[in-house]
């Protein structure tokens, strides 16, 4: 049994409210169009509370679906997350000064990753319009740290050899020796045919 409410907010804006309750005899609410814009307001409720898609069937199927004249965006129970457009589609996401903001897609049982795989001669951009002082246009961070500036250079804190078994063949690897008296710049390699070599550039 659904109920729609029509009232005028505080800033003179036409709302509708629509409650969806079981009917006495229990028959829960099973599908409907609405047709004008709808509020789900929750106020200041402390406790979880909005709307909740729910379901036990994990299938590769559609369970969330928006569509427009250009774009869509759909749900799969599956865990798939597909957003398309003819048009021009880009994903914005924004925090501000305090909390900031974060992506995260992993997959926690085997350990695996993002992956951005770059096909058919495009090219994978970062661009960025803040050039002050600290900032770097890349940041990838582990056990080290790799940074391109802005200025194209980029800085390593990498201080010890990788293990060989990590370089395969025709790979190379830079790092940086610190050692006071003596720092250089250090290179590992394998060969094409998996010689392992190494090299230094002594800085003064």
């Amino acid at each position: 049994m659904t109920q729609v409410y029509q009232f005028v907010d505080d800033n003179g804006v036409t709302r509708l409210f629509a409650e969806i309750v079981p009917d006495p005899a229990g028959t829960p609410f099973n599908g409907g169009t609405i047709t004008a814009p709808l509020t789900v307001d929750v106020g200041a409720l402390a406790t979880a509370g909005g709307v909740e898609i729910t379901g036990t069937s994990g299938a590769n199927v559609k369970r969330l679906g928006v569509d427009f004249l250009h774009t869509t965006l759909d749900l799969t129970g599956d865990g798939v997350f597909d957003l398309r457009s003819d048009d021009n589609l880009g994903v914005n996401m924004e925090g501000d000064a305090d909390s900031g903001a974060s992506l995260t897609i992993s997959n926690q049982p085997t350990g695996q990753f993002v992956d951005i795989n770059v096909k058919n001669g495009a090219r994978a951009l970062i661009r960025g319009d803040n050039k002050g002082d600290g900032n770097s246009l890349l940041r990838l961070t582990g056990d080290a740290v790799f940074e391109v500036q802005y200025d194209g250079t980029q800085r390593i804190t990498a201080h010890s050899a990788p293990v060989d078994a990590t370089l395969g063949a025709g790979e190379c690897a830079l790092w940086f020796d610190q050692t006071n008296g003596a720092p250089a710049l250090m290179v590992k390699a394998k060969q094409a045919d998996g010689t392992v070599v190494t090299g230094s550039v002594p800085l003064a």
